[in-house]
């Protein structure tokens, strides 16, 4: 199989790039294992309608439910509600991450874009193209571009280290708890922080974000412990019942980076590229606006101009400025108030660790 850009990955990024690459008039052909891994409802900043409007993509809202605001005591002394209303761009939104996939991946295949169920084990570069390995025998492209969530796959196969800047841990679960109020709730504890947001079929998505130090002394991926630790907090208390959890899931996520996003016949978007703190609900929206971004570089480099490429990088390289400045300053208004061991990892400031691939864990 033969195609003018092959794309790993099944998620967002690689669905919102499969769609402006056909839009381009390219053929596509996306890899993709099937995946039986659940992911939390994970809500995102306002401009997602833009950036998938931007696509063509915009009926995928049709996964989302709005976000009404978000009460948090992050650098309070008590919580606060700060209403989507003033925020200049709209309300922010919850998006159910496994209909949401679903439907990018409909809105790439109606685009045209071949769909390749199989597991992508490596590339080779040649001369002018790539050959990806993968469990359903070789695809060859002009271009590759990597967005299968993994810095640690991304890195071994072009080559390069990554930099890490911090590591989280995220424990969550669904519980069968209806809100009333269809808000973001966050809390902050001497351990790390929690957030809970509404789910699909009257439940909601609870989960504990903490550090691998206070991981190994808490152990939240227990679901006793877990208990324990969600009933210490003003969000429990916020249910009008609460089921103990039965299940916890585990993500490792934090804020980490590739050392470079692009290269010879290759181009790396989503968390194959950055991996952002949960902090900034930006996952999501980032990965499309990037998709978008290397689709128009590509279109460019297949037709002879790659300066685009090296726009995607500084912008990549902007992006991760701007928000480890303002994570860096989110957190210290937390330390101002709490003095324990996990703010204080948070905010000293300290120079990226290279890590290489087979090391790294984040």
């Amino acid at each position: 199989m033969k195609f003018d850009v092959g794309i790993i990955g099944g998620g967002p990024a690689a669905s919102a790039a499969a769609i402006c690459l056909r839009h381009a008039g390219h053929s596509v052909g996306v890899v993709a294992a099937h995946s039986q891994k659940e992911k939390p409802t994970e809500t995102s900043k306002p401009q997602l309608r833009q950036l998938l409007r931007n696509i063509g993509a915009e009926s995928a809202l049709t996964c989302c439910e709005p976000c009404h605001g978000i009460i948090s005591d992050w650098g309070l002394t008590s919580p606060a509600l700060k209403p989507s209303i003033l925020d200049p761009f709209g309300n922010a939104w919850f998006i159910n991450r496994h209909h949401f996939d679903l439907h990018m991946r409909k809105l790439a295949k109606e685009s045209g874009a071949t769909w390749i169920e199989a597991s992508a084990s490596d590339a080779d570069f040649e001369d002018g193209s790539v050959i990806i390995e993968t469990t359903a025998g070789p695809v060859s492209a002009k271009w590759l571009v990597i967005a299968n969530g993994s810095l640690q796959w991304a890195s071994r196969v072009t080559n390069q280290s990554i930099v890490a800047q911090d590591s989280l841990i995220a424990s969550w679960t669904r519980l069968d708890a209806s809100l009333t109020e269809r808000c973001l709730s966050t809390e902050t504890s001497d351990h790390g922080w929690w957030y809970m947001c509404p789910d699909s079929g009257g439940r909601a998505v609870a989960c504990f974000i903490t550090d691998p130090e206070s991981n190994r002394e808490l152990k939240p991926f227990n679901a006793g412990q877990w208990n324990k630790l969600f009933l210490l907090t003003r969000l429990s208390k916020s249910l009008t019942r609460f089921q103990p959890a039965m299940d916890v899931k585990v993500l490792r996520t934090g804020l980490a980076a590739l050392t470079a996003r692009h290269g010879r016949s290759w181009v790396s978007i989503g968390d194959a590229a950055v991996l952002l703190d949960p902090l900034g609900s930006s996952g999501t929206a980032t990965a499309i606006e990037s998709a978008q971004r290397v689709s128009t570089a590509i279109d460019a480099a297949l037709r002879g101009d790659e300066t685009q490429l090296e726009s995607y990088e500084g912008w990549s390289q902007g992006m991760v400025r701007e928000f480890s400045r303002q994570r860096l300053a989110h957190y210290q208004s937390e330390c101002d108030l709490r003095h324990s061991a996990f703010w204080q990892r948070r905010t000293v400031v300290r120079q990226a660790k290279q890590v290489c691939a087979d090391r790294v864990k984040v």
